[in-house]
């Protein structure tokens, strides 16, 4: 962590490698729309990437990926985004007075982003990742990711009262400077392509997918599949993910307990012990007091002396 707060106005060395990488990152994004033949519109999901930078929203690569998506729908519906834009807010007025609604008007050009290219998708997907993790590593140095400690605050002498400080802003907890190296540019590209190489991979896979196929098996017992092909594709595509993300964490667990010394295993396995069998033990427990306070009574009774008073309720445990 950086102790010295840095200005708002200030931009360090690793801030300006970030900023210039996440603006490099959204020039080339904007490549492939351009590409495809959505002319200036192919800028503006980049111009609010940039606009988001300059600020330092945390919710900028959000933004990014909603404009993205709000060109897709607007491609795909055969209209342009500022368009669908003035339809929407129509709709929403219409729908608050309580009047019907209109049609969309639609132009007959096929839709420029349906047609798959492969190559143009691929590189879209990694200069995307290659923004988002320049963008969030940007606030990193210039920002807090993580919530403030409000009692983390700049102490300044008071100049009205010698010997006593006053408490300044809060400190913002910031990634030390040190610490960024331009070198890491070259493993993000090949962490990018490599996962936007197995998302390729992926939706291949996916969109040759269908219930009839898949379930066969199920026709020579008389069960009939009748499930959209779309719906299909969506609960593999939710059953891998649930399935690699159970493996993950099963994995994650076993490689934490490996971590573990011996005094901090035992400490675990007390816990889960407790955790398991806490019902067992008190009522255990309940009945050995209740014996013990009823064998203490027996001996009291026995040698003449008064018995003791039972420090809780002397009923029976169930």
């Amino acid at each position: 962590m950086s102790p010295n707060p840095i200005r708002r106005d200030e931009a360090p060395d690793g801030a300006r490698f970030y900023a210039v990488l996440a603006l490099l990152a959204l020039l080339a994004a904007a490549l492939p729309l351009l590409l495809r033949g959505l002319e200036l519109w192919a800028l503006f999901p980049s111009l609010l990437g940039a606009l988001a930078l300059a600020v330092r929203w945390r919710s900028g690569p959000a933004l990014y990926l909603l404009a993205l998506l709000w060109v897709g729908v607007a491609d795909r519906i055969g209209v342009t985004p500022w368009e669908m834009l003035e339809f929407v807010a129509v709709a929403l007025v219409r729908l608050i007075n309580q009047e019907p609604a209109v049609s969309m008007h639609r132009s007959l050009a096929p839709p420029r982003l349906e047609e798959q290219v492969p190559l143009l998708d691929m590189f879209q997907a990694v200069v995307v990742l290659i923004y988002v993790a320049a963008h969030y590593r940007f606030l990193g140095v210039t920002r807090n990711l993580f919530p403030l400690d409000r009692r983390r605050r700049v102490r300044r002498p008071d100049p009205e009262r010698p010997g006593r400080l006053v408490l300044g802003p809060i400190l913002e907890q910031k990634r030390s400077q040190d610490s960024v190296d331009p070198h890491e540019v070259g493993p993000l590209i090949l962490v990018g392509a490599v996962c936007a190489s197995l998302g390729q991979l992926l939706w291949l896979w996916v969109a040759a997918r269908s219930a009839r196929r898949d379930l066969d098996g199920l026709r020579y017992r008389g069960i009939n599949i009748n499930i959209d092909r779309g719906l299909w594709q969506l609960a593999v595509l939710l059953w891998l993910f649930s399935l690699l993300l159970v493996v993950a964490a099963g994995v994650i667990a076993y490689l934490g307990q490996r971590r573990l010394t011996a005094d901090e295993a035992a400490l675990y396995l007390q816990d889960e012990l407790w955790r398991q069998t806490r019902r067992e033990q008190s009522r255990i427990n309940r009945w050995l007091a209740w014996g013990t306070r009823n064998e203490a009574r027996r001996k009291a009774e026995g040698e003449g002396r008064p018995a003791p008073a039972p420090k809780t309720s002397p009923q029976k445990p169930s």
